[in-house]
């Protein structure tokens, strides 16, 4: 008797256990995740922004839109605009990143 109730528990067992993983790995599929750039840290305005700085998630794809910059070939070597703070966990948008900054001097001043 004990045989057959332990039998049964691990099958059901078993069988939620793939039930579980399948319908996770469905969902995965269904909702297309992909990997997202964000800020590890609070970015400060005119950092210049390199590796350290970056920070990988999960997302899925429906929830991102154009102005978001996912390549991190386009985040590095760039800088964070003026008065545009960048929060740690944030998405890195194309409104809050420049490449060009007419004040570079000004801002490397207090560098050396």
């Amino acid at each position: 008797m004990i045989k057959k109730i332990l039998i049964i528990v691990s099958i059901v067992l078993a069988l939620s256990i793939s039930l579980f993983l399948s319908a996770k790995t469905y969902l995965e599929y269904r909702q297309d995740y992909v990997d997202v750039y964000v800020a590890s840290h609070q970015i400060a305005q005119r950092t210049l922004l390199s590796d350290r700085d970056l920070a990988v998630i999960r997302l899925p794809k429906q929830v991102l839109n154009e102005d978001i910059v996912n390549d991190p070939e386009q985040i590095k070597g760039n800088y964070a605009k003026l008065s545009c703070s960048i929060p740690k966990g944030s998405m890195f948008y194309k409104t809050a990143l420049e490449s060009d900054i007419k004040d570079l001097a000004n801002t490397l001043l207090m560098k050396g």
